[in-house]
This record gives C-alpha cells, structure tokens and sequence, in this order.
C-alpha cells in the first residue's frame, strides 16, 4: 500500500497488483500438495467408559516437499478428543506419529468423522 499512498496512479495500483498475483502464484507453485500425505491410524482395541486411552495418527509425506501444516482429526464428541488440531512437519519420504488422547464419554462406537491436512 506504501507504493499506492506515495504515488497515487493507476499504473502504481496495476503494479502493486501485478507484483501481489506474481507472489501468490509463486507461493501456491512452491506448496506442498496435501495429496501427497498418506495417513494410518492405530486404534486401542476398546476402551471403556470414563477410561483414557490413545489413539495415533501416522503420517508418510510421499512427496518431494516439506510439508508444514495443521492436521484436524475430526472425532464425534462421545470420543472425548482432548486436542483435534496438531502441528504438522514432515520432510520428503519421512513419517511422523501424532498421539491422539481420547476420554470416551458415552457407550457405543466412537467414530472419526474425517482428518483434514
């Protein structure tokens, strides 16, 4: 905007657009894609009511970029989930466990409604 402020024309707001498009382009060539994140989880075999247990999440970046993100496991909330959201860094070809703590609430199957990278 200092640009615009300092020399108010319509060429310095088409150059600060220009600039602005150019960048967003290069940010959105240089990310890594969420498709390359393949996801495992591994379950305790039951856990009864009011008891804690944990659940993990294993995720294999099989890409050639380092992936650096959010990771939301979406759980009911029967499941008691004390964190849905964790920070994600995985580099090229490796593979990252993230611990998830669950407190079951209620009876009956506890479902994961969907992981989001």
């Amino acid at each position: 905007m200092l640009p615009v402020l300092l020399f108010p024309s319509g060429w310095t707001v088409g150059a600060v657009l220009l600039v602005l498009a150019g960048l967003a382009c290069a940010d959105a060539a240089l990310a890594p894609s969420p498709r390359s994140l393949r996801i495992e989880r591994a379950m305790p075999r039951s856990v009864r009511l009011g008891e804690r247990a944990t659940a993990r999440l294993f995720v294999r970046n099989t890409g050639p970029r380092r992936f650096r993100g959010t990771l939301r496991d979406g759980w009911q909330p029967s499941a008691g989930a004390r964190a849905t959201r964790f920070a994600l860094d995985v580099p090229p070809g490796e593979r990252r466990a993230v611990p998830v703590e669950l407190a079951q609430k209620g009876r009956g199957e506890s479902r994961v409604l969907r992981t989001t990278p």
